[in-house]
């Protein structure tokens, strides 16, 4: 019996190091997949479009930001405290 937890115990020990490896090997194929599906010309535009709106979105550096300008409502024109 003791025999058989120490070659459990080492069968364990030896595939606990054993799977990070294993994990890092098995993404890089699925991520290279995706990629290539993902260079449509339409898919690029779209990109682009998108980046250029975001762009547009962002403040000059004259103006303040305000990054809770949209989720609450205009201020009154006298604080109420």
């Amino acid at each position: 019996m003791r025999l058989f937890v120490i070659a459990v115990t080492v069968l364990y020990v030896a595939m606990s190091l054993a799977m990070p490896a294993l994990a890092q090997d098995m993404g890089h194929s699925r991520h290279k997949r995706t990629q290539e599906k993902t260079t449509a010309p339409a898919a690029n535009k779209a990109n682009d479009r998108d980046y250029k709106a975001a762009l547009d979105r962002m403040p000059t550096p004259t103006e303040k930001y305000d990054p809770w300008g949209t989720a609450r409502a205009p201020a009154a024109s006298s604080d109420k405290h």
